[in-house]
């Protein structure tokens, strides 16, 4: 497929790109935008569809060449691309994806489908950076899937994407309208613990509780924590001790640090079971 230089910033093809910081056209079309040449590329290789891609001309070497030979490659001037996006944008590369619907928790967890372990739901988690480093640990450490309850970022927003460093491309996602009925569902059909991880010296401390064999980890936002409700519908509850009068730790940090817990449980577990 031929390159593509357009010969005007008006043209239509250019419109998921245009003035991003404040457009949000590519959602309401159900598109989403991924930036530099790193995320382009695991856009690409993922199992979302990659509708175009925009490059500024110094930046085309950094395309791989079967990308330039299957999708529309529109190329501008860096000072273009700048204009077009509406923010100066050095990296010199954006890729248009379309979205595909959110599984339902009870989708992405049913035995029909892949059976996991681990699971976490996220509870009105909104920042997109929190959103995306959860969802970048999430994919180191092993998670069979990632529930985004209400109130939470989009995780195929921009910012997303950037810090999970196209880790949404690969992680199985669902996203539930109503976590405490899901929660329940999960467990009543499925056999999923749900553990909340909340700030309360009554908790079941990290080290110390014992892990079930399936378990979905719930998280809150830094600010309010988990919902009251959906604290009620957990199974468990779980903290992590603080020292020197620390009060809490940022959520995505948290997540890593209880998911490495957890997660090498389950390593010593199969080892232990293979002497």
């Amino acid at each position: 497929m031929p390159l593509v230089y357009p010969h005007s910033l008006a043209d239509p093809q250019l419109a998921p790109y245009r003035n991003l910081p404040s457009s949000g056209r590519e959602r309401r079309d159900g598109l989403f935008i991924a930036e530099g040449h790193w995320l382009v590329d695991r856009l690409w290789t993922s199992r979302h569809e990659m509708v175009s891609v925009l490059v500024a001309e110094n930046r085309l070497a950094d395309l791989p060449e079967d990308l330039v030979e299957s999708v529309p490659v529109y190329c501008l001037t860096m000072s273009q691309l700048a204009e077009l996006v509406g923010f100066s944008f050095h990296r010199g590369v954006l890729g248009c994806g379309r979205r595909k619907p959110l599984a339902t928790p009870a989708e992405l967890f049913s035995p029909a489908d892949v059976l996991c372990e681990i699971g976490i739901a996220l509870d009105r988690i909104a920042d997109p950076e929190n959103v995306g480093g959860i969802l970048r640990n999430a994919a180191a450490l092993g998670v069979g899937g990632v529930i985004l309850g209400p109130g939470c970022a989009d995780p195929f927003s921009r910012r997303v994407l950037r810090v999970s460093m196209g880790n949404a491309f690969q992680l199985r996602l669902a996203e539930s309208i109503d976590l405490v009925s899901d929660l329940r569902t999960l467990r009543e059909s499925f056999g999923y613990e749900s553990v909340a991880t909340v700030l309360d010296p009554q908790a079941e401390l990290l080290a110390e509780m014992p892990r079930p064999t399936r378990m979905i980890l719930v998280f809150g936002s830094e600010g309010h924590g988990i919902s009251p409700e959906v604290v009620t519908a957990c199974d468990r509850r779980v903290t992590i001790p603080m020292q020197l009068g620390t009060d809490s730790l940022n959520v995505a940090t948290a997540t890593a640090v209880v998911l490495y817990e957890f997660t090498m449980r389950r390593v010593a577990d199969r080892d232990g079971q293979g002497e």
